[in-house]
């Protein structure tokens, strides 16, 4: 924030604009808390805002995930003198907050050392080598089969011995970076996992007769890559999303098949048993003619004369399946995965593009952000008496400070929502919608509500606006 901030200043949204302790008597055991879960403010943050011309105002962010929910807090005081002594203690406290934060213990320190490193760009390509490595073996090794005892089995099963014992540290490093959920959340890595399992067994038991068939899973190490390289794991992921809408294109390619091959059992049983003799021969038969390899040689042995009935059921085969049916599911694999990679382009150019902060934000932002979806004026009317319903669970028909505070702090809406004193102050046009008893009755609440909502609303599209014109500047419109 900069510049003097005053009731008739030009910022009618921001919600702290008064003085730092006389109009709101901030004491210092609420300014800790909302220090200790501030984010990306350091000393040198401070030293900036200190030196910044001689603005007594500053900003204070909170953490997304603290108990302020990443608000932010602007604040003015008098004179210099008071910033500087406000600046002093926020240094107090930040440096308490890092000392904290340093003694969260061992365990901590080295799992995100270990992650940056196992992150690293140097470290994944590595490992992608090796992979290659590892298959350009077991090619070598499928191509020459050498025998036992021989140089050449020796080196292969030293460099096998070797690779897996490479993925085996990779793994437990990869565990440790992201123990616990984060790492079996991942579906690629309860991949590498299984595959490591594996190749272990397989080393470790390739003399028990009837287990040698083990080593064949090692040939899928080189599957590995796609959880690797971005690009491998952006393609896998497209034919995954495509996996349902193919299916269901591919049931009715087969059921129309295994109607074709019904009617060929009854109508070429007796002329060609070889193709037609039963449901299985007549269904391999059609799917043989499905490739439009042989299929000649099929017609001419059930359909020998010059036209007949026989020739039609084959032409409308192929027309219907052939022709019809099978390009279809491949226009569905198509059309799937060019939507998903046009949507994974976006996220990436979204994720490169600066990120946004909005100007100022309300206490009942998670709350809101339900409500945006409602049909009617009605609609909405009944959400937030239902809302109002679940903040009042007594029935007492007024929301004071303390259960307005206390039922939102329970309420499930994703993330535990916090209000201050000076924020119902705020919220109830100091205190002007409060019943005698200090509280907010169901019609008052709505009308508060609703004032929020229109606020949300139209920060929103503020920000869309803002981004719209960004994208417009970056040649992405």
């Amino acid at each position: 924030a900069r510049g003097e901030l005053s009731r008739e200043a030009s910022f009618p949204s921001l919600r702290r604009e008064s003085t730092w302790k006389e109009e709101h008597n901030w004491k210092k055991s609420k300014i800790v808390k909302m220090v200790s879960s501030a984010s990306r403010r350091n000393l040198a943050d401070l030293d900036d805002m200190e030196s910044e011309t001689q603005d007594l105002c500053f900003e204070l962010v909170t953490r997304v995930h603290g108990e302020f929910s990443g608000r932010s807090f602007i604040y003015m005081c008098e004179t210099s003198s008071q910033k500087a002594d406000v600046m002093a203690f926020l240094r107090e406290q930040i440096a308490a907050d890092a000392k904290r934060r340093r003694n969260q213990g061992m365990f901590r320190r080295w799992q995100k050392r270990t992650r940056h490193v196992y992150e690293s760009f140097p470290f994944q390509i590595s490992v992608a080598l090796l992979i290659v490595a590892a298959f350009v073996i077991q090619v070598w090794e499928s191509e020459t089969f050498p025998e036992k005892g021989t140089p050449a089995r020796n080196i292969i099963d030293s460099t096998d011995f070797m690779l897996t014992s490479i993925f085996t540290i990779e793994l437990a490093l990869n565990m440790f970076s992201f123990w616990f959920w984060a790492f079996f959340e991942n579906p690629w890595n309860l991949f590498d996992m299984a595959i490591v399992i594996t190749s272990i067994v397989s080393l470790i038991l390739s003399e028990v007769p009837g287990l040698g068939a083990l080593r064949l899973m090692r040939t899928f190490r080189v599957l590995r890559l796609f959880g690797r390289l971005h690009s491998f794991r952006r393609i896998i992921s497209a034919l995954g999303a495509a996996l349902i809408p193919v299916t269901t294109a591919f049931t009715i390619v087969l059921l129309m098949v295994s109607v074709f091959a019904i009617m060929g059992v009854f109508l070429f049983q007796t002329k060609a048993p070889e193709f037609f003799g039963s449901f299985s021969a007549s269904f391999f038969t059609m799917f043989t003619i499905s490739t439009v390899d042989g299929w000649v040689d099929v017609v001419y042995v059930a359909a020998p004369e010059t036209l007949d009935w026989g020739k039609v059921y084959f032409i409308a085969y192929i027309v219907v399946v052939v022709w019809t049916l099978l390009p279809v599911v491949v226009a569905v694999l198509l059309d799937k995965f060019t939507e998903v990679m046009a949507k994974d382009k976006d996220r990436v150019r979204r994720a490169r593009m600066p990120a946004f902060k909005p100007v100022t934000s309300s206490v009942l932002d998670p709350i809101l952000k339900t409500l945006t979806d409602f049909e009617s004026d009605d609609n909405l009317s009944e959400r937030i008496r239902l809302l109002f319903t679940a903040l009042d669970p007594e029935g007492k028909d007024s929301l004071t400070f303390s259960t307005l505070s206390e039922s939102l702090r329970t309420l499930r809406m994703g993330k535990s929502v916090h209000i201050s004193e000076e924020d119902f102050v705020e919220l109830t046009h100091n205190r002007t919608l409060c019943d005698s008893n200090g509280g907010l009755s169901s019609a008052a609440f709505e009308q508060v509500v609703r004032a929020e909502l229109r606020d949300y609303l139209q920060r929103g599209l503020a920000g869309e606006l803002l981004k719209c014109e960004v994208r417009w500047l970056f040649g992405s419109s």
